[in-house]
């Protein structure tokens, strides 16, 4: 709440790797300071929060992705979620170059010209991968329970490990939908040392750097300033986890890791 200051118009929270954020409370805070909420669903598409409801449906905005690596997924697009039909149709105006009428309406004689009235841009999900994600909507909820049997087996293989903490505890887990299984080392160097072992072994990981540390946000400079997201972003990684990963190569990637680390 400190951070807040007059130039603060808006909060994004983000549910990362699956887990949902502490949006309830962060929901009272820009209450307080007349903030927007924006939630960041890219990675938690169905995950429950705690006081009932999935992430999307606390914030002004939900924004989810339907991108290759994602819980849905069809290769690129999205979808925004929001009560706000204000909202609604400045989101549907924007996807489309804010034109007044596009292609389709006025082929079937809905219009016989259009009008720029902002600027929009081209984020319209085509009608082929619309029609796969609605397909594979009714598997999603089994999808994300296979991958949260994936979660806990390597959950129970990894406890223990010395060197290698797990994170988020079991209530979690169960609201969870699982984008990614990360771990955290002791330290940075530990993280790259693992990682690359583990690359030479055939086993992808991957991380995520803290926001701050990208060169268009300060290029590291807010490091003091936050030192639990520059600690997190340079100690954790992400092991492998799918809907169809066997307990053989569960079992194959946490020996591989417990050797390395």
């Amino acid at each position: 709440e400190a951070l807040v200051g007059p130039r603060t118009k808006a909060v994004v929270a983000v549910h990362m790797w699956g887990y949902p954020a502490p949006v309830e409370e962060l929901r009272k805070l820009c209450d307080r300071h007349g903030l927007a909420l924006i939630e960041d669903c890219a990675q938690a598409i169905r995950a429950e929060l705690g006081e009932g409801g999935q992430v999307g449906s606390v914030g002004e905005l939900g924004c989810f992705s339907f991108f290759s690596k994602k819980q849905l997924a069809v290769g690129e697009g999205g979808a925004v979620t929001t009560d706000d039909d204000e909202l609604a149709a400045s989101v549907r105006s924007l996807r489309s170059h804010a034109m007044t009428s596009v292609t389709w309406e006025r082929h079937r004689g809905h219009g016989l010209g259009y009008d720029i009235t902002d600027v929009g841009f081209n984020y319209r999900i085509d009608e082929p991968r619309a029609a796969l994600a609605l397909s594979r909507l009714e598997r999603l909820e089994g999808d994300i329970e296979a991958r949260r049997r994936v979660a806990r087996a390597y959950r129970e293989r990894l406890s223990g490990v010395e060197g290698l903490e797990i994170l988020f505890d079991e209530e979690q887990v169960e609201r969870s939908s699982h984008f990614a299984f990360p771990v955290l080392t002791r330290s940075g160097a530990e993280r790259d040392r693992v990682r690359s072992e583990l690359r030479e072994r055939g086993i992808q990981t991957t991380f995520y750097p803290a926001l701050h540390t990208l060169t268009e946000y300060g290029g590291g400079d807010q490091a003091e300033a936050l030192p639990n997201a520059t600690s997190l972003g340079e100690r954790h990684f992400s092991l492998p986890i799918h809907n169809l990963l066997d307990s053989d190569r569960v079992e194959l990637v946490a020996a591989e890791l417990e050797r390395t680390i």
